[in-house]
């Protein structure tokens, strides 16, 4: 005989929840229509999408970063966490995507995120302090389904599945060059090794190429 009730968003309000209907809900976060919601300590709590596909964590001079991918359940996005004094972490920043996100690799101001549905990857090249981003699109016609980076070498490395392995020459800042495609078995992962050689985790097994 409560008097919550399950609004049209498909959450528990009214009642003892202190959440009010969706249409007129802006969560602790900020975000319309948001699920995060406060606890008894008055912590915002980040109530997280199922589809989570991938998660970085990131130290930089200026604070610790969480990034989740399609951790959004309206639509495809990167949303980006600071950790807090207190060990916690705070919603910061969201970005938008064309497409579900599969993985993310975080390098420095800049993060690659590889998407679903053969529509490539984004550089999202990120200034924290002004929340703007701009989106270099690489890949352009693959499924991203693993990102690594060497920095000692200097190549970008995207594992595409079926399509093989994609081997750019990158800076970490412009458009990244493209540099070689192997055609391997179905690709899960890459990595390089001994600076020209690429090792790969296909379904067949491991795979190594030198370039």
């Amino acid at each position: 005989n409560g008097t919550a009730i399950i609004d049209n968003c498909g959450i528990c309000v009214d009642g003892n929840t202190n959440l009010i209907h969706c249409s007129l809900r802006i969560d602790c976060n900020g975000i319309e229509n948001g699920n995060s919601y406060l606890n008894n300590c008055g912590d915002c709590i980040s109530v997280l999408n199922y589809n989570l596909s991938d998660i970085e964590y990131y130290k930089r001079n200026d604070g610790e970063y969480l990034y989740l991918t399609n951790s959004n359940e309206k639509f495809s996005s990167v949303q980006l966490f600071i950790r807090t004094s207190q060990g916690s972490f705070d919603f910061y920043r969201e970005d938008t995507l064309s497409s579900k996100p599969l993985t993310i690799k975080v390098y420095e101001d800049s993060y690659i995120v590889g998407l679903d549905d053969n529509k490539g990857a984004y550089i999202v090249l990120l200034d924290l302090e002004s929340l703007l981003t701009s989106k270099l699109p690489i890949a352009s016609g693959y499924t991203i389904q693993d990102i690594r980076f060497n920095e000692s070498s200097n190549l970008l490395i995207l594992s595409a599945g079926y399509d093989g392995v994609l081997v750019y020459d990158w800076d970490g800042e412009s458009m990244p060059t493209p540099r070689a495609m192997i055609s391997s078995g179905y690709a899960y992962s890459a990595l390089v090794f001994d600076h020209n050689k690429i090792i790969v985790g296909t379904k067949n097994g491991i795979e190594i190429y030198e370039i």
